[in-house]
């Protein structure tokens, strides 16, 4: 009964507001669906699914020859990803959303990640500011558990004067700010991502998101299966990389290339081959080290055993791979934007 009033609801607000149907095509070079068509499918989802296809456009749903039913629908994954993930009697996804005990973890088995330098509590600095930004000038500032760059800042002091997000502020109303901050936040100096890298976009810390499913939860690593990676890349002024607050994804290749676009996520813009800012082509680009990342990644989820399937954010530095954070509750939107359907990849993997 649930899901067919789930799946009325989704069709009733397609009915009632048909904007929501409306969006910019990814692909005017290639053939598209007539207009009728694109709103039968749209409505025909919502029956079948319980929800609003969001990302019909990005998908290159309005190409001619494109199959809805080659798309892993959001709600069956998210049901799906969420049951194998949390375990019983325990749950050991904590180790994930907490950012802290992430890091404490990684440092453990002698994997690279960022450290915490000092934290802020409800507004309460573990030492004087001052005294930070003294020892590491550059910081990158975020909530224990925050999600898609939310409550993310910088603060950076320099020739005598701070600044936050770049832009001057006075000491006072530094300090003001971090009073008026909520919850728990960990500081980390900057990362110095690799060169190759950085020129793509030298803005911020551009990572590689990369998926695994541990099928057996097996404590070898050769195990681990790598389902798909991409690298997620600010653009403009962006202080983060991702995909929600407007950046680029763009699919890596099994031999650690990139792939020919770069796609914008829907209400930010469409697709490109080169990057907006710094003009580099992305198609055949190679990530550094990338054969280094796969292992590492491959290891670090046979210590994580206990966790079905992560999506890895790793910056790569001169230094190699640094994890920066494991997600198990990661986005299905863009690997499919970036590798066309995965329903039979996921159903391969995420039923049991």
């Amino acid at each position: 009964m649930r899901k067919i009033i789930s799946r009325l609801a989704a069709f009733l607000r397609l009915i009632l507001n048909p904007r929501q149907m409306k969006g910019e095509t990814y692909f005017p070079e290639k053939p598209r669906k007539n207009i009728l068509r694109i709103y039968f499918e749209q409505l025909l989802h919502s029956l079948k699914y319980g929800e609003i296809n969001r990302y019909y456009y990005v998908y290159g749903m309005d190409v001619v020859g494109k199959k809805d039913s080659d798309y892993m629908d959001y709600y069956s994954f998210y049901r799906l990803r969420n049951k194998m993930n949390m375990t019983k009697p325990y749950n050991y996804i904590c180790l994930l959303q907490d950012k802290r005990l992430f890091g404490v973890f990684a440092s453990f088995y002698g994997l690279q990640t960022a450290s915490n330098v000092a934290t802020i509590h409800d507004g309460v600095l573990s030492e004087p500011i001052v005294d930070v930004l003294l020892k590491h000038n550059h910081l990158f500032c975020k909530p224990v558990d925050s999600l898609c760059g939310n409550g993310v800042f910088e603060l950076l002091y320099h020739d005598g004067e701070y600044y936050l997000d770049a832009k001057k502020i006075s000491y006072d109303s530094l300090l003001q700010y971090i009073k008026s901050l909520k919850g728990d936040i960990i500081m980390q100096p900057y990362v110095e991502q690799h060169k190759e890298i950085s020129a793509i976009n030298d803005k911020c810390i551009n990572t590689v998101r990369i998926v695994t499913v541990n099928p057996n939860k097996s404590e070898n690593p050769d195990d681990v299966v790598i389902l798909a990676s991409l690298l997620r890349i600010g653009v403009n002024d962006m202080n983060v990389d991702n995909w929600a607050k407007g950046g680029l994804v763009v699919g890596i290749d099994r031999d650690g290339t990139l792939m020919k676009y770069g796609f914008y996520k829907p209400g930010h813009g469409t697709k490109t081959e080169k990057h907006p800012d710094s003009g580099v082509v992305f198609e055949g680009r190679e990530i550094p080290m990338y054969d280094e990342l796969e292992r590492q990644v491959k290891f670090f989820h046979s210590k994580l055993n206990g966790i079905y399937t992560i999506g890895w954010d790793v910056a790569i530095t001169n230094n190699g791979p640094l994890f920066i954070e494991g997600n198990d509750n990661y986005e299905l939107g863009f690997l499919q934007t970036c590798f066309g359907g995965m329903r039979s990849v996921f159903e391969k993997y995420l039923i049991k």
